[in-house]
């Protein structure tokens, strides 16, 4: 009976070392060939050993969202409609306002421009007054001067100024110089030169200037347009 069962043992010892043999060969085999890689041997070990993870399913394509083909409906329609004219409104009232704006500075500014204006109309109206009260001034001294002096030395005078261009003065002078003293003035006037340039004086003086120059002056302001005024 023992000897039965060792020589059972040994059969099933060779049985397992030629099952190995084999299985080595074939695995050689399989290699050589290139039909077992290491990646499908490692898989084979592990179905083996029972450790190969299970395979993962297959996960389902996820479906792409459908495209909205769908027309806006009337209130979408409405509403978007109402929002654009919103935005011409808004439009429309800012420029309204700019145009406000813009019509308000000027208005600033036309009154700036007018009020600048009468300043300096009245600057220069105040200015032309104290120079025609400076030279009243001044004519009234020489006239003062003119009367006390002798008529000789009033008529040297005279002459000097004639001789730089001022005959209106010496005419608006000489007017205001009382008659018995203009009489005595006028006749030291002696030579043809001195008789011609009295001559011009008296001239003047019979027409009124320099009164009637002013008068002129002044209706020809007058009866000119706003626009052509200094």
């Amino acid at each position: 009976m023992g000897r039965l069962a060792g020589l059972l043992a040994a059969g099933i010892a060779y049985i397992s070392v030629a099952t190995v043999l084999a299985a080595g060969a074939g695995v050689a085999y399989l290699r050589q060939t290139g039909k077992l890689d290491d990646r499908k041997l490692a898989r084979i070990v592990a179905i083996v050993d029972g450790t190969e993870p299970a395979d993962k399913p297959a996960q389902e394509p996820q479906e792409k969202p459908k495209e909205d083909n769908e027309q806006p409906s009337y209130d979408e329609r409405e509403r978007i409609r109402q929002l654009q004219s919103r935005q011409l409104e808004m439009r429309e009232l800012a420029l309204k306002n700019s145009l406000e704006r813009l019509q308000f500075a000027q208005s600033v500014l036309t009154e700036e421009k007018d009020r600048y204006e009468r300043l300096k109309t009245a600057f220069e109206d105040q200015l032309a007054a104290l120079r025609d009260g400076a030279k009243s001034t001044g004519r009234e001294n020489v006239r003062l001067i003119w009367e006390n002096i002798k008529p000789k030395l009033a008529k040297q005078q005279i002459l000097q100024m004639l001789e730089v261009g001022e005959i209106n003065e010496v005419v608006a002078i000489l007017s205001a110089v009382p008659i018995a003293k203009r009489a005595k003035i006028v006749s030291e006037f002696k030579t043809p030169v001195e008789t011609a340039k009295l001559d011009e004086v008296l001239r003047l003086v019979r027409q009124g200037v320099p009164e009637i120059n002013l008068i002129d002056k002044t209706g020809a302001q007058v009866a000119a347009p706003q626009s052509e005024r200094p």
